[in-house]
């Protein structure tokens, strides 16, 4: 098999991830939809920021596995999965069905398990793969081929897994994890590992001796107060390394080819999406299957998992750093001209800023070098040397002016950071986390990713590219 980028997805924890970070959902029929929206929308933010040949989303088959024939209080403080979300996952599997991505469950295992055997095959057979998963037993299957994204925050925020993060992260290389968790236990799966031995200590003994086996054989030479913690659970710990280890070859009659991803079928997407009225995504896929017909490439077709997918059609938006005076200038009279812009800054209170970034919306017609075309253009200053005083300079003009409305997500903080620079804010009209707050006050996240996927359907990087400022 040629080399390429095998994604794969464990499909509950996304599930359940999106279920408890989008508001309930339902159709004018009452069919509940908010896991079903938020998996889609974590699913275009993965393929536009990845290049992927091949794609897997994995299921659990059943709450029963072979754990539980080890262990019968394996999961057992679980909560029962919502009423609300059970009948979500048909759903969720004709989605990937409409998107041409293979599916796997498999009875008596869990999802991790065939996310394993899955690795363990394609890393034989050369290829690069990408674990997206809310689970941090998936770490134990990092190695050079292999990293792992992990849900941080709702469903916008990845934090990204490699050797080197794992060891910083816990101090253990990612081989080690089971052995880890042998020690620390896990509440959440309800392991019970050894009573007292916190992250700290596993990870000093498991550095000195290996492995778990190695440290029970020399616990008599450990500390007197690890001793007695150790010592009489050491079955105990053997056993909680035993649930928490993935299994790597799970006997199911899957063949990697059948996992190459060609794309969706935009047609059986688009009559899914207008059942479920999700009326954003049905715009985005009537686009792109129009773009992908009259733009045949040679080499992969775009998607509809590209970014232009979820970008909302009203304006082309133009990006622009501004640090040289003229067009400092420039920025401060189309600022005063619109009369109002949106203003994002990052920095901190201790620190003050490091860069800042303005969205203008202006009728001005272009010139030479002119800054104002197309109409929506998104200004970003860098604020972190000496050379960008007159950036600085700028900015405070801009937010002194009692005449420019100014608008922000988190105004509060804006201030403080703005105020450890010595800048000032007035004529603040407009702060969209406010508005959030109001129009959904029982809703733990209003940062701006999860609003701008609540409401309007789009996908903003968390970090990185295409990330302001």
């Amino acid at each position: 098999m040629s080399t390429g980028t095998f994604l794969i997805i464990d499909g509950n924890s996304l599930a359940h991830r999106a279920f408890h970070a989008i508001p309930l959902l339902s159709t004018s029929q009452g069919i509940i939809t908010n896991a079903v929206y938020g998996f889609t929308n974590m699913l275009l933010k993965i393929l536009a920021g990845q290049p992927t040949q091949m794609v897997a989303v994995c299921f659990d088959k059943g709450k029963i596995t072979f754990r539980h024939s080890d262990y019968k209080e394996y999961k057992a403080h679980r909560k029962p999965t919502p009423d609300e979300l059970r009948p979500q996952f048909p759903l969720l599997k004709e989605l990937l069905r409409a998107m041409r991505i293979q599916t796997l469950e498999y009875e008596n295992y869990e999802a991790d398990d065939l996310i394993g055997t899955l690795v363990t095959q394609a890393e034989k057979a050369g290829l690069l793969n990408i674990i997206l998963t809310g689970d941090q037993d998936a770490l134990q299957l990092v190695s050079p081929q292999t990293k792992v994204l992990l849900t941080k925050k709702g469903i916008t925020e990845l934090e990204e897994y490699t050797e080197e993060k794992v060891q910083e992260r816990f101090g253990i290389n990612p081989a080690s994890f089971a052995d880890f968790k042998g020690l620390t236990g896990d509440q959440s799966d309800n392991i019970p590992g050894v009573p007292g031995i916190g992250p700290k200590t596993a990870a000093s003994l498991l550095e000195k001796y290996g492995c778990l086996e190695k440290v029970l054989s020399h616990v008599a030479e450990l500390p007197a107060n690890q001793k007695e913690k150790i010592e009489p659970f050491a079955s105990q710990a053997i056993l909680s390394k035993q649930l928490a280890t993935i299994v790597r070859d799970v006997p199911f009659p899957v063949e990697l080819d059948k996992c190459r991803w060609s794309g969706p079928d935009y047609q059986e997407l688009l009559t899914l999406f207008s059942k479920l009225e999700f009326k954003s995504l049905i715009r985005s896929i009537t686009q792109q299957d129009k773009a992908d017909k009259k733009h045949k490439q040679k080499r992969e077709p775009e998607n509809l998992f590209s970014r232009q997918a979820v970008e909302i059609d009203t304006y082309q938006v133009g990006y622009r750093q501004v640090d040289r005076p003229k067009d400092l200038e420039r920025l401060v009279t189309a600022v005063r001209r619109a009369g109002r812009a949106a203003l994002a800054v990052e920095g901190s209170r201790e620190n003050g800023l490091a860069a800042a970034a303005l969205a203008v919306m202006t009728n001005l017609k272009p010139g030479n070098e002119d800054l104002l075309e197309p109409r929506l253009q998104i200004f970003h200053l860098p604020l972190t040397t000496e050379k960008d005083k007159a950036s600085l300079d700028a900015l405070r003009t801009i937010c002194l002016d009692q005449e420019i409305e100014k608008i922000s997500h988190d105004g509060k903080n804006l201030i403080r950071i703005l105020q450890a620079s010595n800048i000032s804010v007035n004529n603040l009209t407009f702060d969209t986390m406010i508005a959030a707050y109001l129009l959904n006050p029982g809703s733990p996240n209003h940062d701006l990713p999860d609003l701008a996927l609540e409401h309007i359907g789009a996908v903003l990087p968390a970090r990185g590219t295409g990330c302001l400022p």
